[in-house]
């Protein structure tokens, strides 16, 4: 399997601070700041659930798809995908990017275009899209911020991840007994963890000052993990989640086996080393960023209005997308920016 790591070592103290300066400049701007939580938006899930499987993997060329809806089957390539100048867009710590949106919003147009027109009549007919992909190279892809019909795929269809073909999975928020919470309020400065708490029967919360990554390897089997902490990726060395003076990596969280982790930490859903792990121990949701997230705000409605979603309809990638459709809708009053797709479009689910 071809392993292309994402990501580069960046201090915590550099990305902090890029992403203050961008939030502080438009923070005032706003009009919603003050604005009471949002609410799920009003839209049942579909009777039928029609799943389409668009299997994507790298050519000498660019990469090659395989679309199949059904009984229906359909091979086509895009050549020359501009995978690192979309994702630095959207990444506070690349050093290369402006993120000015007028720049890639044609880049989003020209191969949505290349990349949904092929199976337009498949996309009209499903009712979720699922991208399986090949390797983790194909990880740093945003395939579902690309525009069909002119607006971003993850406004318009339930879209989840995987790397062999899942298709529609639920799970019932309350039937799950064993949960652990965790909090850190630099990461989490609106304490959203422990709004959730109410959807979460048998939860055990903990401030991250409380527990160290050691606590992990013998707090036995859980069937929910929530942690909200900043987190790193690296190319050659082992991405971790910051722990007070510690470093919680993955090989820490081996014993837990979870059925659903969601992550509030930048990076995380970009993670080769997570995402191995929780492949191999059986967890079935993996929902974190995979760019940098913001700190509050954004992420709380993230949080709040995911955990409400999947709570009414126990299905992860239709919540993801109410959340993401609400969050577009509610930060777009003003314009649409960079920070529109910073704050709805980060949050990725994987179906593992």
């Amino acid at each position: 399997m071809k392993d292309l790591r994402v990501g580069k070592k960046l201090s915590f103290t550099v990305i902090s601070l890029s992403v203050l300066v961008f939030v502080i400049s438009y923070y005032y701007s706003l009009p919603d700041r003050s604005e009471k939580t949002l609410h799920v938006i009003g839209q049942h899930p579909p009777d039928e659930v029609v799943t389409l499987f668009l299997h994507v993997k790298p050519v000498d060329s660019g990469i090659s798809i395989e679309a199949k809806l059904k009984s229906q089957v359909k091979f086509f390539e895009v050549e020359t995908f501009p995978a690192e100048k979309l994702k630095a867009f959207l990444d506070l710590s690349c050093e290369t990017s402006n993120h000015k949106y007028e720049e890639v919003e044609p880049l989003f147009q020209q191969f949505g275009k290349k990349f949904f027109d092929p199976i337009e009549t498949f996309i009209r007919q499903c009712t979720e899209i699922e991208f399986v992909l090949a390797d983790e190279s194909l990880i740093q892809y945003p395939f579902d911020l690309l525009f069909y019909q002119g607006r971003p795929l993850f406004i318009q269809k339930p879209v989840a991840y995987s790397f062999d073909q899942v298709g529609p999975k639920k799970i019932d928020l309350k039937g799950i007994s064993r949960v652990l919470l965790i909090s850190d309020a630099s990461a989490d400065p609106e304490r959203a963890v422990s709004k959730v708490q109410q959807y979460l029967k048998n939860n055990t919360y903990k401030d991250i000052n409380d527990v160290k990554p050691g606590d992990f390897k013998t707090a036995g089997p859980v069937e929910l993990l929530l942690v909200s902490a900043h987190g790193h990726i690296f190319d050659n060395e082992d991405d971790y989640m910051e722990f007070g003076d510690e470093h919680l990596k993955a090989e820490y969280l081996a014993d837990l086996k979870p059925k659903l982790v969601y992550f509030d930490s930048c990076f995380m859903g970009a993670s080769c080393d997570f995402i191995r792990l929780f492949r191999n121990n059986g967890v079935e949701f993996y929902i974190a960023p995979w760019v940098p997230n913001e700190a509050g705000n954004s992420s709380t409605k993230t949080m709040c209005l995911f955990f409400e979603a999947l709570d009414l309809y126990g299905d992860p990638a239709y919540a993801m997308y109410l959340t993401k459709r609400q969050l577009y809708e509610h930060f777009s009053k003003k314009k649409i920016d960079f920070m529109l797709f910073f704050r709805s479009s980060p949050f990725r689910v994987y179906r593992l």
